[in-house]
């Protein structure tokens, strides 16, 4: 039998140049362009801060007024909010005899 001859130039080039080309290779550099910044002068003040919230206002004290008497309201001397002083007027209950066996 007869053996063929391996021509060794033929396979041994390009895998040289194969294993050459695997080296690493340097990144080319990307320019970024500088970043543009706002600069102010400090300067020393007042701060005022607030808040906007929506809420309701209801207060800690609160009275109900309760006629002892019965009868339609007739005459209302105060305004709702209105301060009022001791002794002041508020309502004027219609004059009728509530019960007619007390006669």
């Amino acid at each position: 039998m007869a053996r063929k001859k391996i021509n060794a130039g033929g396979w041994i080039i390009p895998m040289a140049l194969l294993i050459a080309s695997c080296g690493d290779k340097q990144p080319t550099p990307q320019i970024i362009p500088p970043t543009s910044v706002a600069v102010y002068t400090v300067q020393e003040g007042n701060a005022s801060y607030y808040d906007e919230y929506p809420a309701t206002v209801t207060p800690l004290n609160q009275v109900d007024i309760r006629p002892q008497v019965a009868g339609y309201i007739t005459g209302l001397f105060f305004k709702d909010g209105q301060h009022i002083l001791r002794g002041q007027k508020l309502y004027e209950i219609e004059q009728h005899i509530s019960n007619p066996w007390l006669i």
